[in-house]
């Protein structure tokens, strides 16, 4: 079935376990519930993992490597077209930059609902992370990646704030400073700065804080953002 083994070769980007509606965001084109026959019928083969619990799932570790090869074969005789990986991984970015999103939406809600955006986070965490690392690692050469890699860090602040370790903040935060730069976003650019800042000025090195802030104020100046110039000063 070349039609189901395309569909499973697309699910070897997930780096751990997944649900219906992220495979229907890497899939799409079809309704969640054929997007469900397909994963059923690729769990009565035994390719992929079932948690009849959560209905979550996850490719085990050896068949992704085995998916992998099989790809890149498939790739290499002409039989796949080489940009399938690539478009599976974007959709996986955008996906879960959204899921990311809707974690920070539930946080802000407050009460109850900041645990749920926390726990949110938690669950897709490695999905997250694998989205923005694709992202950081292609915005010089893909539009789409530097878009995405812009977004990330803005889609999850307070989240991110929380359950990141200021040293990985701030690789994020540079890389989108840098995509942000390439696709002429001023002001997402000039939110990075700060936020860099923000993520030294957390590890007491105000120094390296001060100058992203004046790097900030540069561009809150240049594109007339007066909110932005208050927040640098």
């Amino acid at each position: 079935d070349q039609k189901l083994g395309m569909r499973w070769l697309g699910l070897t980007v997930f780096p751990g376990d997944f649900d219906v509606l992220a495979v229907h965001a890497l899939w799409g084109g079809e309704a969640p519930e054929v997007d469900q026959d397909y994963l059923e019928a690729l769990w009565e083969r035994r390719l992929v993992q079932m948690d009849e619990t959560s209905r979550r799932f996850r490719i085990h570790d050896l068949l992704r490597d085995v998916g992998r090869v099989v790809l890149s074969e498939q790739v290499k005789t002409g039989n796949l077209p080489e940009m399938l990986e690539e478009l599976a991984r974007k959709a996986h970015a955008q996906h879960y930059r959204m899921v990311l999103a809707h974690a920070d939406e539930l946080y802000l809600q407050g009460n109850e609902a900041i645990l749920e955006g926390l726990a949110l986070f938690d669950l897709e965490r490695n999905n997250i992370e694998s989205g923005q690392t694709w992202a950081a690692a292609n915005w010089e050469h893909d539009e789409e990646a530097a878009e995405e890699c812009n977004k990330y860090p803005n889609a999850g602040v307070y989240v991110l704030d929380l359950r990141l370790h200021a040293r990985q903040r701030i690789e994020w935060l540079t890389s989108a400073s840098s995509a942000a730069d390439k696709i002429g976003d001023k002001r997402g650019q000039g939110k990075h700065l700060g936020n860099l800042g923000n993520a030294h000025a957390a590890l007491s090195e105000p120094r390296k804080a001060i100058e992203y802030y004046e790097q900030l104020l540069v561009i809150a100046r240049e594109i007339g953002d007066r909110k932005g110039e208050g927040t640098a000063l």
